[in-house]
């Protein structure tokens, strides 16, 4: 689903080999923060690391708001926007020499490019006039809109989206992360061209934008591009503003009764917000329940087509839970288990944990050489911490995590679950 996720991560031997592989590259890669440095133009917040090692540039424009924009407006809307303005401008940008992506989040929408510095005069034009005089045709809305829906009746139809989807609105139900960004499949067919077109007159404004730029480009030359374009923007009157707290729930099951081959498991924890004390512990704890899910049910027991934990850094934080299985009682049983071996982690020699934890620094470091993960770093450290400069602190709360601190936030954090079941409810035993 939507949010940065730490994945399938294997236990700590596989890490360790993988952080000795590439740990010396990645470190010499690091950019000099000196060149780092963020300003405004013409309205526009620009966050801008000048990286001379090579000559790609990575362009990130954000959109704040996400869920909370569908508060007042469709759910979609913003995501029929964006894949509307690259249905009209995609292929003159890829001609162009830049290639161009959008995401839309539960916190924020981007919309971007990378291309080579050479063609970045030649490309940035044709990007921003996507972004400040799209024309929102009615044929380039509806093939938008038709290409989105395709993707919802996916999403909605697919049970792995299905069970997280009961999850969520379970823990999120009176919650702007309720809504989703991409549109549901209702909220799209409501939307036409004029709609859109609304919506861009009225929510597009440079005081809702954060402009992320990662290159060998000077600052005389972004003040150049983004005056002339971005700029030229109506002010607005938006303040960002983290999403309200949410209710930190009992432990409960949602489920739905269906008869399927494969029966289907999906919990949500809520965990510390960007910049308290336990965020960095959690993600690590996540983590590693990853990599003891995955090894268990799948490698050792046999239990699971797929298992595993992801965190999810948004705004609010959230670690999810999932596996499938044709013995969901057994496997249900074995969550429980390797939840209460984080929260005291037992037979398993520190120095064990501590090479794990080297290996997952590292693996953080290396999806930060990149000039568009650097990009992506600065631009969420900018938003979720305050500060652009914390996309290195990030990475040194990262290493500073002990053991005794993943013990403590899985104790506190990851006792209140909101669980949800897809599948043969007679298979299933749901008793906590």
């Amino acid at each position: 689903m939507m949010g940065r996720r730490v994945g399938r991560i294997r236990l700590p031997g596989v890490l360790a080999a993988a952080a000795l592989t590439f740990g010396a590259s990645v470190l010499e890669g690091q950019p000099n923060d000196s060149l780092t440095s963020s300003y405004e133009v013409s309205g526009v917040r620009v966050v801008h690391r000048v990286n001379r090692a090579n000559d790609v540039v990575a362009v990130r424009l954000y959109l704040l708001g996400g869920s909370q924009q569908l508060v007042d407006h469709p759910e979609g809307i913003e995501a029929l926007l964006l894949r509307s303005i690259q249905m009209e401008t995609g292929g003159a940008l890829e001609r162009s020499g830049g290639r161009p992506f959008f995401e839309v989040d539960r916190d924020w929408s981007v919309t971007g490019f990378l291309t080579l510095r050479e063609y970045l005069a030649e490309a940035w034009p044709v990007w921003a006039e996507g972004i400040t005089t799209a024309t929102l045709s009615g044929p380039a809305v509806t093939r938008a809109r038709a290409s989105l829906l395709s993707d919802a009746r996916q999403r909605y139809s697919e049970s792995e989206s299905r069970v997280h989807w009961l999850a969520w609105q379970s823990i999120f139900r009176d919650h702007p992360y309720r809504f989703d960004p991409w549109g549901t499949i209702s909220s799209l067919e409501g939307m036409g061209a004029q709609a859109v077109r609304d919506y861009h007159s009225e929510q597009v404004s440079t005081s809702r934008m954060l402009l992320v730029i990662v290159g060998n480009v000077s600052r005389e030359e972004v003040v150049e591009l983004v005056a002339g374009t971005l700029g030229r923007l109506p002010e607005g009157s938006y303040a960002w503003s983290p999403p309200p707290e949410v209710e930190r729930l009992p432990n409960q099951w949602r489920t739905e009764n269906r008869d399927l081959p494969t029966n289907y498991i999906q919990g949500i924890i809520l965990g510390p917000r960007p910049g308290e004390d336990d965020y960095f512990a959690f993600e690590v704890a996540t983590n590693l329940l990853s990599g003891k899910l995955h090894s268990t049910l799948r490698d050792k027991l046999s239990l699971s087509y797929a298992a595993y934990a992801t965190f999810d850094g948004s705004a609010i934080p959230t670690a999810g839970i999932y596996a499938s299985s044709t013995s969901p009682t057994a496997v249900y049983r074995v969550v429980i288990e390797e939840l209460e071996w984080v929260q005291t982690l037992t037979r398993v020699p520190g120095w064990i944990l501590n090479r794990y934890l080297e290996g997952f620094y590292l693996d953080q470091l290396a999806q930060n050489v990149t000039a568009d993960g650097q990009a992506e770093a600065l631009g969420r450290a900018e938003i979720l911490f305050g500060d652009h400069r914390q996309a290195d602190a990030y990475l040194e709360g990262i290493q500073d995590v002990r053991p005794h601190d993943i013990r403590r936030v899985a104790i506190e954090y990851m006792r209140d679950i909101q669980m949800a079941y897809l599948g043969n409810l007679r298979l299933m035993s749901t008793n906590w």
